[in-house]
């Protein structure tokens, strides 16, 4: 629900607004990580989510409450971060898991057709929004598979978004927020969260238009970053911006689904340029079977040659219904040329990880 909420409030704008009411919903999250390399230990991550709202007559309040884990030092978990979208996710600045507020946030129902929320947000839960590649909980969990790498997002940042219906099918949405984010300082509070306009520091925007309907979505957005940036290929270079285009497609028929993700980004700034993935997902009663590819084009500008090999991902999980409440998901994972930090650890040009996850929701 807390990622898939803004994609469901536009698809609800044209109906009648919900009474008043108090309501909460969470899960836990465990995933177990098994490289097949002796560089990389296998280990596991926790992660837990808890969302609070109450919704007056056209006015909405929400909360979002998270922890985590701390990864492992020596596992895939912290070493190799794109093969855990989840592992992570509420960090201190000793790099520690922590529990925090992510979001806490108003959404205010103007019409039945424009919303406006603005308060401490998650900018990938609007904008860049999927169907079957958006959630590490009960989808995929490789990170190229959750959001789009190379558009450069904040952490839970201080923001508004605008959310038109332009009719029963097309859709618009506008994102303003600072560039910083929570986890974006390196104190990670939110004193220096809260800090707007100081040096460094800038604001992302994100305008996208979509087009849906009962088995199909259409969405093209563009973004930009304007905090400075300091040139891949030259560092006397530093007041750059950062800035992109991405397209979305998803259509799906009977109990099948085929999504597809494409965007750029600045070269001279972002170490991805092009990224593409496509991804399937094949769902029966009690059980859901995904499968999904990722490449990340890197930038020319990088004058380190060991990090411009182009970076491939792959993941096939099965993910079956113990419960109403309880998802247990076996996955494979191959990773191409992986981006890694090479003063950590030294890996590879391939690898493989078979992977665990245990999902329980309230």
């Amino acid at each position: 629900f807390l990622i898939l909420f803004p994609i469901y409030s536009c698809l609800l704008f044209n109906q009648a607004y919900a009474g008043e009411g108090f309501g909460y919903d969470g899960g836990l999250s465990f995933i177990y990580q098994s490289p097949n390399t002796s560089a990389l230990e296998s280990g596991s991550t926790l992660s837990g989510d808890f969302g609070v709202y109450y919704d007056f007559s056209n006015i909405s309040l929400h909360s979002h409450i998270e922890g985590c884990t701390t990864p492992a030092q020596t596992t895939a978990g912290h070493l190799l971060p794109q093969s855990n979208g989840d592992a992570g996710s509420a960090l201190d600045s000793r790099n520690k898991g922590r529990i925090q507020l992510s979001e806490f946030f108003m959404t205010w129902h103007a019409t039945p057709e424009t919303s406006l929320s603005t308060g401490m947000i998650d900018a990938t839960a609007y904008m860049d929004s999927s169907f079957i590649n958006n959630d590490e909980t009960t989808q995929f969990i490789s990170a190229p598979l959750v959001n789009n790498p190379i558009i450069d997002f904040p952490d839970y940042a201080l923001g508004v978004v605008v959310q038109h219906a332009l009719s029963d099918n097309y859709f618009g949405r506008i994102l303003v927020s600072s560039s910083h984010g929570l986890a974006d300082n390196p104190s990670r509070n939110y004193s220096q969260a809260f800090e707007i306009g100081q040096d460094h520091k800038g604001m992302f925007l994100d305008g996208e238009v979509s087009y849906t309907s009962s088995s199909r979505n259409l969405t093209l957005g563009l973004w930009t970053h304007t905090a400075p940036h300091e040139s891949l290929s030259d560092s006397s270079k530093t007041n750059l911006q950062n800035y992109g285009v991405y397209l979305n497609a998803y259509q799906s028929f009977d109990q099948h689904s085929f999504e597809g993700r494409i965007g750029y980004a600045n070269p001279e700034v972002s170490s991805g340029e092009v990224f593409t993935s496509l991804v399937y997902e094949y769902q029966r009663a009690d059980w859901v079977f995904g499968s999904g590819y990722s490449c990340t084009k890197m930038s020319n500008h990088i004058t380190d040659k060991g990090y411009r090999d182009n970076n491939q991902t792959l993941e096939v999980y099965l993910r079956y219904r113990l419960e109403d409440s309880f998802d247990i998901t076996p996955s494979l994972q191959y990773f191409e040329h992986p981006v890694y930090n090479h003063d950590e650890v030294q890996l590879s040009n391939s690898l493989w990880s078979a992977n665990l996850r245990l999902s329980y929701f309230f």
